[in-house]
């Protein structure tokens, strides 16, 4: 069906290709956005035959029904996207539909709906207050077979795990060679760089249109896992906690809690029409005693939710209720076929699974949460706790610019790992190192900016949530809910900016290496290897997650982030083949992504923010203290190859005549690693030169570009030098120490970088108890406190007082001096200890834990860390511990001598 003003392709075609551009970020923001066919009418054909259809009258595509609503976004009356006139945040709510209802009919529809939910909830809450503990009872003692056939014998749960893949798989996979002999509502719709709509059509294929039996009955049979995709009765079926859980949560929260998590998981039935969608001019109210009511269409309520269209409505209420008689069937089931059940006034073993969060969600799901989400409760936004985690991965991102620029080990293992990878097989090493500098040092300084910016932005909203807590007023809300608008938007701009990164590193994944074809060889010029590609969707779970995070380019729906993440958080805990597969390096870069779509999720629940702010987001952005203008001419400032081109024989020269030092450190292990340093450190500058050059091309302001240069300038800080000189007087102790034993006479070092040629030789220097020396701000810039001068401070002992055995980890972290941590520690070991000295563990997305001190933060304004779990061993060796003990001494001022043992 041709929209009028739209282009309309063929999906995989060439010509689709080229509209969409070589840059994915279009395609994964339209994903992220769930952005939706713009017609007013659109036809279910893949509604089931078997389905009854509604009495409704069906719509005229040539004469669709006039919008319910005389609302526009911006204010300006073109929409958001320059779309006709249409609010872009009312339009969805009704359009597009296929058959219209009047009045009567929708209340009608409506409230049987509603009223279907209510009697099913108020069931499950009574069952569960007189027999919770018999409900345990009689669903944990069944074998997993038997919860099996349970499951798909009151169920219409798919039977396979990951419901929503086999979904996909069963409507049909097209072959494109030919075309097929009737169209179908595989659309993908798309908004693009350009400033306009792009939709993709596919064709159903002879091969496909032969599989029809089986994508019928799919479709007809499997109602259940259509609306709740996320369920299968596989994964219910072997893990028993998981059914309990989702019972709990369920009935625990009224349904209008579960508004927006169920609107985000419905978009699979929207997509492919699994039933009729229903055009009403009113609206639904999804918000208090009255949910369920049908009402008039009201600007203010719409824009937050608090009703919805018709057409959502009742795909949403028909998911609730599609949850809630899937729970009410199975509990009846599980309280018949005996004599009447008796009735208990307490179920301690329901209690006590309640309090410990169902055995499994907090020490089990190590990964990510998303695969927890549906057994946890609803999403919530927390605008606080959203600019904590924002601000503590700005600083993982900090670390790690520090660790490249600092520590030449950790730069050298990275890229002998990226060289070792099979596309490089036959590349000379001259034409692999331009390549790494671009993966380790310019992704790195990207992903940075992206951070910094979004920390700035995160500040600004919350700083607009003091003013409305303060004053609250209708302007200060609408200020508020803008800046809120600019973290959720520049949040998916972000993850679309990141996604590049972990597609590309598959190719120098080496567990990733079967998925693709390499052909020719690099020896002489390198363009002359190339890969191939293919997909590898259901064959290889694993790969197709990683390389389709937000756009699947060969199927006409792509999934939620979330629904990925998943899979490979299930893949990396249960399969040690598939976790291997990963490098540390690439899951640290997915859970960059997973707290990325965590935040885009949790400010989309937010119910009652006004989501029609779009007019007033220039006044808000220009009071942040970076201009938008300015830091979009940063990103997109372009790379050129003249950046790996430039420091690639530089990296080489690291690698190949500065290679870190081995064996015991004395004299000549200090002169090499101070050389291996100095040539890490003169790469660094050569690239502060590019870097600045490049931007300064650009436009971009010399305020940001200083920014930049306080973030490439780790060498140079207070810090880092006590640092190594620390390690010298250690060096030299040492040797004076073996000289004295062995009677030897004592000559001095000569002068070096590394301190005056008159020190002393039996000079020691401790560790610095040094903390930034900070201005009087409420929080300061984390650029700025890792770049300022360090002094030392005189202050009263703070002892830390831990368990014996806690003791070991911190004595390792921070060894004797002269002394190197030789041991090794169980994650879990390492997380009791950080327990025991006085953080709280979050757990937060992707393979990261957040960590928070209990109590006010310190002078840093610093009160969290974010670590990333060991992959794919959960072992902490002594190369991460040492890493980490630096960050936790940069961040807190830790130090050997605070850790003492606690008497018993």
């Amino acid at each position: 069906m041709a929209v009028p003003g739209i282009k309309t392709f063929f999906l995989g075609s060439e010509e689709a290709k080229q509209a969409l551009g070589d840059d994915r970020r279009w395609g994964v923001r339209s994903s992220l956005m769930r952005v939706k066919n713009p017609d007013k009418v659109g036809f279910n054909t893949y509604e089931p035959a078997l389905r009854d259809r509604p009495n409704c009258t069906y719509l005229d595509v040539k004469n669709p029904p006039a919008s319910p609503f005389d609302c526009a976004e911006d204010g300006s009356g073109s929409g958001v996207y320059g779309l006709s006139k249409e609010c872009t945040v009312c339009s969805p709510q009704f359009f597009p539909a296929s058959m219209g209802a009047n009045d009567g009919q929708a209340e009608e529809f409506i409230s049987t709906v509603a009223e279907s939910i209510k009697i099913d909830l108020a069931y499950l809450r009574d069952a569960l207050s007189k027999h919770a503990d018999l409900i345990v009872s009689r669903w944990k003692k069944k074998s997993p077979a038997k919860r099996f056939t349970f499951l798909t014998t009151n169920t219409t749960l798919l039977d396979k795990r990951w419901a929503a893949v086999h979904l996909l798989d069963r409507v049909g996979v097209p072959d494109r060679r030919y075309k097929g002999e009737r169209n179908v509502p595989k659309v993908r719709t798309v908004w693009t760089k350009e400033g306009s709509w792009q939709m993709n059509l596919e064709m159903h294929t002879s091969q496909s249109i032969k599989d029809a039996d089986l994508r019928d009955k799919t479709l007809a049979s499997h109602w259940d896992s259509w609306f709740l995709p996320y369920l299968d009765a596989q994964t219910l079926s072997e893990d028993p906690t998981l059914f309990l859980s989702l019972l709990h949560h369920r009935t625990i929260n009224d349904p209008e809690k579960w508004i927006m998590f169920d609107n985000a998981h419905i978009v699979l039935a929207e997509h492919f029409g699994i039933m009729s969608s229903i055009f009403n001019e009113n609206c639904v109210v999804m918000q208090g005693p009255d949910y369920g009511k049908l009402v008039k269409w009201n600007a203010e309520q719409a824009h937050r939710w608090e009703i919805v269209g018709f057409t959502k409505a009742h795909v949403i209420l028909s998911a609730q209720k599609t949850m809630m008689t899937l729970l009410s069937n199975c509990v009846k089931s599980l309280l018949a076929g005996s004599d009447t059940p008796l009735t208990l006034e307490i179920h301690p073993n329901w209690d006590r699974m309640i309090a410990a969060s169902f055995y499994r969600f907090e020490a089990e799901f190590l990964w990510s949460t998303d695969f927890a989400k549906p057994y946890s409760q609803p999403p919530t936004f927390d605008p606080r706790e959203v600019a904590g985690l924002i601000t503590s991965r700005h600083r993982v991102t900090l670390d790690e610019l520090d660790l490249l620029q600092t520590d030449s080990q950790y730069v050298q293992s990275l890229a002998k790992e990226i060289s070792a990878c099979l596309f490089f097989e036959t590349w000379r090493q001259e034409d692999i190192m331009p390549w790494i500098i671009d993966y380790l040092f310019w992704e790195t300084m990207h992903r940075e900016s992206y951070w910094r910016q979004l920390v700035a932005e995160s500040d600004l909203m919350i700083r607009y949530l003091g003013i409305l807590e303060k004053y609250p007023s209708r302007a200060s809300k609408q200020e508020y809910d803008q800046a809120v608008f600019i973290v959720f938007d520049l949040c998916i701009e972000t993850f679309a900016c990141f996604e590049p990164q972990v597609r590309g590193a598959t190719i120098v994944q080496r567990g990733f290496e079967r998925n693709f074809e390499f052909k020719g060889s690099a020896k002489v010029v390198s363009t002359n290897r190339s890969f191939t590609p293919r997909d590898w969707f259901t064959d290889d779970l694993l790969y197709w997650s990683t390389n389709s995070l937000g756009y699947d380019e060969d199927r006409p729906f792509t999934m939620d982030p979330s629904f990925n993440f998943a899979i490979i958080d299930n893949l990396c805990r249960t399969d040690p083949k598939e976790a291997g597969r990963i490098s540390q390096t690439m899951l640290d870069r997915l859970s960059d992504m997973a707290i990325l779509s965590e935040i885009i999720t949790s400010i989309r629940s937010d119910t009652i923010r006004d989501r029609s702010v779009i007019g007033g987001v220039i006044k808000v952005i220009k009071a942040s203290s970076t201009s938008p203008d300015d830091w979009i001419k940063k990103i997109n400032a372009g790379r050129g190859p003249a950046l790996g081109d430039t420091l690639g024989p530089e990296l080489r020269q690291l690698l190949q005549k500065f290679p870190w030092p081995r064996g015991k450190k004395g004299t000549q292990w200090l002169r090499d690693a101070n050389a291996s340093r100095a040539c890490l450190t003169k790469i660094w500058e050569h690239f502060k030169v590019l870097w600045s050059e490049d931007l300064t091309k650009a436009g971009v302001s010399k305020k940001l570009i200083d920014k930049d240069m306080q973030v490439l300038c780790a060498t140079t800080t207070q810090r880092y030098k006590d640092e190594l000189e620390a390690e010298r007087q250690c060096i030299r102790q040492e040797l004076f120490s073996q000289k004295i034993a062995s009677r030897q006479p004592v000559q001095h070092e000569a002068q070096t970088v590394w301190g005056k040629e008159n020190d002393p030789g039996t000079a020691f220097v401790m560790r610095p108890k040094t903390k930034t020396a900070l201005a009087d701000t409420a929080k300061p810039d984390p650029v700025m406190t890792t770049t300022a001068s360090i002094r030392e401070i005189t202050a009263l002992p703070t002892f830390n007082f831990v368990k014996q055995d806690n003791l070991v980890v911190f004595q390792h972290m921070y060894p004797d001096s002269g002394a190197e941590a030789q041991r090794s520690f169980s994650w879990q070991h390492f997380l009791g200890a950080m327990v025991d000295a006085g953080f709280t563990i979050l757990q937060s997305q992707g393979s990261a834990v957040t960590l928070r001190r209990d109590g006010d933060e310190d002078d840093c304004g610093v009160n969290t860390i974010v670590l990333h779990r060991p992959h794919p061993t959960p072992t902490v060796n002594p190369v991460m511990l040492r890493r980490m003990a630096k960050r936790f001494e940069k961040w807190f001022g830790w130090h050997r001598e605070m850790f003492v043992e606690r008497l018993k």
